[in-house]
């Protein structure tokens, strides 16, 4: 797949990744948690095909060995059992990128043991419930520029 040039500037980035953000947040809400419905839908619009869905952290690990090239997924922290009660907890977004695993969490934290995350800076405040939207935008990003782009948010 051809990807867009982006002239390596962090800078540049996370001005693009807020209007990518800033359009997301138009279609299902700026600070509203989102669930496994909203995120899926706009996924699937977005991402086409190589997105795989949206899953529970039980089930998203049992997909990662199976996952082809420029596959993607968005997990939840919660597993199938907690999720019936808490109704999901945190986003987190997965792309198979050149052979790997990115993991992708705003707060810049570890959840699966094979994956790389991204980068551990925080991006979203912890009053903020905008995880969902971040995650998409984060996938949005990759598709276009590449996981060694995307691995700077």
């Amino acid at each position: 797949m051809n990807r867009i040039r982006l002239k390596s500037s962090r800078r540049k980035l996370e001005i693009v990744n807020k209007r990518i953000l800033n359009i997301i947040c138009e279609l299902i809400g700026s600070n509203v948690t989102t669930n496994m419905k909203d995120l899926n839908l706009i996924g699937k619009k977005l991402l086409g095909d190589k997105f795989l869905g949206v899953f529970t952290k039980d089930k998203s690990e049992k997909l990662f060995n199976n996952m082809k090239e420029d596959e993607s997924l968005i997990s939840n922290t919660d597993t199938t059992e907690e999720a019936q009660f808490t109704g999901g907890t945190h986003w987190l977004a997965i792309v198979k990128s050149s052979g790997e695993l990115l993991e992708y969490d705003s707060f810049g934290r570890r959840f699966f043991k094979d994956t790389i995350i991204t980068d551990d800076d925080k991006e979203q405040k912890s009053k903020e419930s905008n995880c969902g939207q971040r995650c998409i935008s984060f996938l949005v990003i990759e598709r276009l520029y590449g996981g060694e782009i995307a691995k700077l948010l």
